[in-house]
């Protein structure tokens, strides 16, 4: 379409050349290579990473990711940067919301990243950075993989092709999950709930 406007365009005006299109891509600094964020004086802490949930995620369909971090100040931009371990650094940007706390985002993430992952390599393993106004990240990274379905359901290595998960409510406190379960989800391990 932009070809046969441009080929009309210089036939009704063979006197005048037209100007080159140039098509260009804006690169962008690898998280990794991102100075760490140092927030001002009273902003508290640099930013770390304290969760990733999920951790594996099949390739289909949307997914909704939250991530557990320190306080995030306020009046900054926050973004999630995927860098593929296994394509040669491949990344993919997707923007998150900050929760009311303040102490994580919540994102969906990308479609072409869980399309390539799935559909070009069968799985891949990705390094998840917060990135703080598109030019500072965060002091330490997650990972999260993504595999078919088939991989997630019958894998019984990690946690969460294993084992099934409560909903966890955030009215109630982080000891009674449904009242009745004898065990609460740690970020390292499962423990029994003391009585």
């Amino acid at each position: 379409m932009l070809v046969s406007a441009l080929e009309a365009r210089h036939s009704d005006a063979v006197a005048t050349p037209l100007p080159p299109l140039l098509l260009c891509t804006v690169p962008m600094t690898p998280a990794c290579e991102m100075r760490v964020f140092i927030p001002r004086q009273g902003e508290g802490e640099p930013i770390r990473l304290k969760s990733l949930y999920p951790r594996r995620v099949a390739g289909t369909g949307p997914v909704e990711l939250r991530m557990s971090t320190s306080y995030l100040p306020e009046g900054h931009v926050y973004s999630v940067v995927f860098t593929s371990q296994w394509d040669s650094g491949q990344t993919f940007t997707a923007d998150c919301a900050v929760n009311t706390d303040r102490m994580g985002v919540v994102l969906m993430a990308p479609s072409e990243l869980l399309h390539t992952a799935w559909f070009q390599y069968g799985n891949d393993l990705y390094d998840v950075h917060l990135v703080i106004d598109r030019k500072y990240r965060s002091e330490n990274r997650r990972a999260l993989t993504v595999q078919s379905p088939s991989e997630i359901g019958s894998s019984s290595s990690g946690t969460e092709g294993s084992l099934s998960f409560e909903v966890f409510d955030m009215e109630r406190g982080s000891n009674d999950i449904d009242g009745t379960s004898p065990y609460r989800n740690t970020p390292t391990n499962w423990t029994p709930l003391s009585e």
